[in-house]
């Protein structure tokens, strides 16, 4: 899968998450109700709206990276990769004090199933987008390590004319040894 099709993919799990965790909520208990004067929500659902808040922000944060990213046609970086796990986390947090205070708050169960369902395809989307970032920061790995070895502690070609002796060239008699190094095979 392409970097832009999985920050598409991840930009799209975030941004529809963030509607329905507003509306997962819903009017809470303790907010007043018809000609009741408001007398605020329980401290729990206090705290899910600051875990609410908090997830938006991130998938905002993502969003707003997301949409750069695929301005400037660049795949997925360890900036992008930690907004990611910013926002997964901030999912799960949610996630878990939704299903906590599920009574408390009025949350419909149909609403916490949801969430968590699009908690597992934002852990796989975080996955992947960490995975393409690492792999575009590793360091490129020879395709032969021994030959890379021997490359490295081979000395230096001299430049200018060709010394009577080449340690590059080791002769016909080499070649005819299947590369062990003496005349007619014997090794």
């Amino acid at each position: 899968m392409t970097f832009s099709r999985v920050l598409c993919a991840g930009t799209m799990a975030v941004l529809v998450s963030i509607p329905a965790a507003k509306a997962q909520l819903g009017e809470m208990p303790g907010t007043g109700g018809v000609g009741g004067a408001p007398d605020g929500p329980p401290p729990a659902c206090q705290q899910l709206s600051v875990l609410r808040d908090e997830y938006q922000k991130n998938g905002t944060a993502l969003s707003v990276a997301n949409e750069k990213a695929r301005t400037q046609h660049k795949p997925p970086d360890m900036e992008t990769c930690k907004l990611f796990k910013a926002f997964q986390a901030s999912q799960a947090k949610f996630v878990r004090g939704m299903a906590d205070n599920q009574a408390t708050c009025g949350v419909p169960p149909d609403a916490i199933k949801a969430a968590q369902e699009e908690q597992g395809k934002v852990a796989q989307v975080t996955k992947q987008v960490c995975n393409l970032a690492k792999h575009r920061h590793a360091p490129a790995q020879p395709a032969d390590p021994i030959r890379a070895t021997i490359d490295a502690l081979r000395p230096e070609k001299p430049e200018g004319p060709i010394p009577a002796y080449d340690p590059y060239f080791l002769g016909p008699d080499f070649e005819r040894a299947g590369g062990r190094g003496r005349p007619g095979g014997f090794g």
